[in-house]
């Protein structure tokens, strides 16, 4: 849905919410609501009367951080081109902690309680208190980012993992500081 908006508001001078509506023929209200977390973030300006950013109110882009979408979600608008997360609007007055990456941290904490340059699978999941499962959903990614890196070394069906402490240290701290588990790993790999 965005992407369609963000490549008009990329494409054209100004534009209005009513012309994004006939452009894409999406829902108006999802339209205005992703305009006004724009306006909010500062990405575009906006003619606005009371506050308010109506149907036929001229905007225009002002920010233009790349080709991706910045994503709305539960009031955080993600910029998947800055790796940043601007919190927008508040969802019954409350900020939205969007962790949606609660079995990740306890890996990577086991990790650096672990402290070891090589580890056991099976000690990663004991030291996490999780079941072999749940680290399954997260291993690939970890070896995809660098941060362990699978051998083909096996104790008791249990895979041996070479650990980039460093790195663990450094996504850890990715992790805490963004909501969205996607930036940690965007974040890491650079």
């Amino acid at each position: 849905m965005s992407q369609k908006v963000w490549d008009i508001l990329i494409n054209s001078q100004y534009t209005t919410v009513n012309k994004l509506h006939q452009k894409t023929d999406m829902n108006i209200v999802r339209i205005s609501n992703y305009i006004r977390a724009l306006y909010n973030a500062k990405y575009i300006k906006a003619d606005i009367q009371n506050d308010r950013i109506l149907h036929s109110t001229k905007i225009s882009l002002i920010k233009n951080t790349g080709e991706i979408a910045p994503q709305l979600y539960r009031g955080i608008l993600t910029d998947w081109n800055t790796i940043e997360e601007i919190v927008v609007f508040k969802i019954n007055g409350k900020i939205y902690n969007h962790k949606n990456h609660k079995n990740l941290i306890p890996i990577v904490e086991a990790l650096l309680k672990l402290n070891k340059k090589e580890v056991y699978r099976k000690e990663i999941w004991e030291k996490a208190k999780l079941t072999s499962p749940q680290l399954s959903r997260w291993i690939p990614q970890l070896m995809e980012a660098k941060i362990v890196i699978e051998t083909v070394e096996q104790y008791r069906n249990s895979t041996l993992y070479l650990v980039d402490l460093e790195k663990v240290e450094k996504f850890l701290s990715y992790l805490k500081q963004y909501r969205n588990h996607k930036l940690a790993f965007m974040k890491i790999k650079d």
